[in-house]
């Protein structure tokens, strides 16, 4: 859902008036170098922190009320099993707790939502390598995968939390933020 992810904050960033915060873990920013749209997001981002250390002061904004709604897009599911027991270690789940702290509303798009088998694609390696040769990047090997009981046992958690409006995919989230950007 990263690519898909990109695509909707990108389309969001043309409208008036509207800027993109975009946190990435340390990990976030990996896969997003490794399927080829790390400098795509810097370049539709206002600003752009990563998590580089154990604190994460850069989301104070998120407690202070200065962002109308984070949207966390993919949310991975060791972010959302951290986020469901109150675990807040990265820049992500810092941020999720500062929100939820502010009583900021919070969009979440979990990548393993309903246990099953679950498509998906490798990065092209040669994405990572900077030879994109498109607008969307290339991938590699498709590869079947099963979504863990536990991770959709945490899907299910996140959905019964408080402040939170969890999504089934990216596309969703412009619909989503209309309510809260009025």
């Amino acid at each position: 859902m990263l690519i898909e992810s990109y695509e909707v904050m990108s389309e969001i960033t043309t409208e008036k008036n509207t800027e993109l915060t975009t946190f990435m873990s340390s990990a976030g920013a990996e896969c997003a170098k490794m399927y080829g749209i790390l400098d795509r997001i810097e370049r539709i981002s206002t600003r752009v922190f990563v998590d580089t250390r154990a604190s994460a002061p850069e989301v104070g904004g998120l407690a202070g009320g200065g962002y109308n709604v984070p949207v966390i897009s993919p949310a991975t599911a060791n972010t959302v099993a951290k986020i469901v027991v109150g675990i807040a270690d990265t820049i992500i789940t810092n941020a999720v707790a500062q929100a939820q702290k502010a009583g900021t509303p919070i969009i979440l798009v979990p990548t393993d939502q309903a246990i099953g088998p679950l498509q998906t694609w490798l990065p092209d390696m040669v994405t990572e390598r900077g030879k994109e040769t498109s607008d969307r990047p290339k991938y590699g090997e498709e590869i079947q995968i099963s979504i863990r009981k536990v991770d959709a046992d945490n899907f299910e958690r996140l959905k019964k939390m408080e402040g939170m409006t969890v999504l089934d995919h990216p596309y969703k989230i412009r619909d989503a933020m209309k309510s809260y950007l009025k």
